[in-house]
């Protein structure tokens, strides 16, 4: 056995800083440990734990969270360990959660990610990895950001060690807490579903907003279609309307005309009528004085 894995580093159980005014045990969220070790570390973490809540925690009403304290030993401050991420099945997220005490859910997280650093390999390797067996977490995973390593562990029932898991042939371990494969992408750890990746919410948002402005750009120019449309329809019912108000017109004029010529035409009708009639009367008249002076011519023995 490495002697460096022989033991647990002992601390001293009890202080009396981890107390209270009344000497009550306080279980405080900054202890050093907790404190990520680079940005790109926390950038992991936070992945892991967003996506685990994301895509995990909403279905069982499970938690994650990283860089959080979990105290192990009720009444022993010092008893604590803050893995970069974990998860816990169903512990209802707390986003104002300080620390985790593992005595007042009785809950265990099944699975724990360390995100290694220069100054974080022995702790998070070696000891953090005894206090993880003996806390019988089952699942166990860390990534060397520099050599792009992932390792997997996974706690042996029997002897309540961990032992070393063979990827699969894509290069991931499937986590049967999480109910998905953890693998690598380009540098960086990553989860995966049904082998499909799982980016970052930051990512997955930005995607969104891109989707939403493409959905914008979209609307406005199917609306500004649809207002070039309703103008042309528009402005075809205009010229439909004043091609009716033309023809309505000329088919007025058309019966003014019509009544005008019927007038005229009964006008000189009506003259030529009375013409006729004077021309008949006059004739008439005519005939009359011829009766009247042959009458006369007759009367007067001139008779023809």
């Amino acid at each position: 056995m490495n002697p460096e894995t022989s033991q647990i580093p002992r601390r001293p159980a009890w202080s009396p800083e981890d107390s209270d005014a009344q000497g009550r045990y306080l279980y405080p969220g900054d202890v050093e440990d907790a404190m990520p070790e680079g940005t790109w570390a926390r950038l992991l973490a936070n992945y892991l734990v967003e996506t685990i809540l994301r895509v995990v925690g909403a279905l069982d009403r499970g938690s994650a969270h990283a860089n959080l304290p979990i105290y192990y030993r009720k009444g022993d401050p010092k008893k604590h360990v803050s893995p970069d991420a974990f998860f816990l099945a169903g512990v209802p997220y707390d986003p104002h959660l300080k620390s985790y005490c593992l005595w007042e859910t009785g809950v265990i997280p099944p699975v724990v990610f360390e995100i290694l650093s220069p100054g974080s390999q022995w702790k998070d390797r070696v000891a953090n990895r005894r206090i993880y067996e003996e806390l019988g977490i089952p699942e166990y995973y860390w990534f060397d950001p520099e050599a792009c390593r992932l390792e997997a562990l996974i706690l042996d029932p029997a002897t309540r060690r961990y032992r070393e898991r063979i990827a699969d042939p894509s290069g991931r371990y499937r986590s049967e807490a999480l109910g998905l494969e953890v693998g690598v992408v380009a540098d960086a750890i990553a989860l995966y579903r049904d082998g499909t990746y799982l980016p970052p919410t930051a990512e997955l948002l930005r995607e969104a907003e891109r989707r939403l402005a493409e959905s914008e750009r979209g609307l406005a120019e199917e609306a500004n279609l649809r207002q070039e449309s309703e103008r042309g329809l528009a402005e075809e019912a205009e010229r439909r309307l004043a091609s009716e108000r033309r023809l309505t017109e000329e088919a007025n004029l058309r019966q003014e005309s019509e009544r005008r010529l019927t007038e005229e035409a009964k006008r000189r009708l009506a003259e030529s009528e009375r013409g006729l009639a004077e021309e008949r009367q006059l004739r008439a008249e005519a005939d009359a004085r011829i009766r009247e002076l042959e009458q006369r011519l007759r009367d007067a023995g001139q008779a023809p």
